[in-house]
């Protein structure tokens, strides 16, 4: 059996899973060769959702933006379409 090489921290790389597994408390982490720590399906879900939240944010200030000066051109952005 091959052995596993062992990184900083006591981290053991699984050729298997392309990944570094690093101690965690009770659990083990995942991180990519780069170092990057690989989400949780969870983690990624709420990442996703964070991003859709602050994209729908910067739309709605971006279409407060532009009522603001519609109407300061005396447009009524509520009378269009």
């Amino acid at each position: 059996m091959k052995e596993m090489p062992i990184g900083p921290s006591g981290s053991l790389w699984s050729p298997h899973l392309q990944s570094w597994l690093v101690p965690d408390g009770a659990n083990l982490r995942l991180y990519d060769h780069a170092g990057q720590m690989r989400l949780t399906h969870a983690e990624a879900e709420a990442q996703r959702a964070e991003a859709a939240f602050q994209r729908a944010e910067t739309e709605a200030r971006r279409a407060q933006a532009l009522a603001e000066k519609l109407r300061s051109l005396g447009i009524d952005p509520d009378q269009i379409l």
